[in-house]
């Protein structure tokens, strides 16, 4: 009998090293399989499903920044949620729940007053991933917004914050099933189309 546990029979076996002393083979087993089982603890994102999700993060903003919107609307389920807070509020200042409805709201915005005067630009980053079950995953991004202006002006800051977001796998490829945009403004930016 081996003085260590059978690595082979625990989730993640493959990524996990071989410990060098092992005396209580059976509880440090149970312990692996215990933690395996619990969304977000000791379990490990497959490489392939982390570089999907952080290519449909990418895809988010270079879809919008470059006004493709049909296209920004494919990147959720049909029926996800998109919705953003300002500061000290607890409702989201916008809201939609099917593609039909986002691709309305996204649209207005792109081609709301905030959006004339330059090219916007989103930044995303240090995103942190979580699993939260077999196609389910959890995502935390920080944001900059920036826009050029077409007057060749200074580069302006629209907003900072940070996405709260629902990843969910579906015939085998990555959504968004829930994208909260946590924005720091004190007051929503006006959003109504010119």
């Amino acid at each position: 009998m081996s003085a260590f546990p059978n690595w082979s029979d625990c989730a993640g076996a493959a990524k996990l090293p071989a410990p060098t002393h092992c005396r209580h083979q059976s509880h440090d087993l149970r312990l692996i399989q215990a933690l395996s089982l619990k969304p977000g603890v000791g379990v490990s994102i497959a490489y392939e499903d982390r570089a999907e999700i952080h290519d449909l993060i990418s895809e988010y903003a270079y879809t919008f920044d470059e006004d493709r919107i049909d296209e920004h609307v494919t990147l959720f389920l049909d029926d996800a949620e998109l919705s953003f807070y300002v500061a000290d509020r607890d409702q989201p200042t916008v809201t939609t729940s099917s593609n039909e409805e986002r691709l309305e709201v996204v649209q207005a915005i792109r081609s709301s007053e905030l959006n004339q005067p330059g090219k916007p630009r989103h930044f995303q980053t240090n995103t942190i991933l979580k699993v939260l079950s077999n196609s389910r995953i959890s995502g935390r991004t920080m944001v900059v917004c920036t826009q050029q202006p077409y007057d060749g002006s200074d580069c302006k800051l629209l907003f900072s914050g940070v996405y709260e977001d629902e990843f969910q796998k579906s015939n085998g490829r990555w959504f968004f099933a829930i994208r909260k945009g946590m924005l720091d403004l004190s007051t929503p930016p006006n959003i109504e189309p010119v």
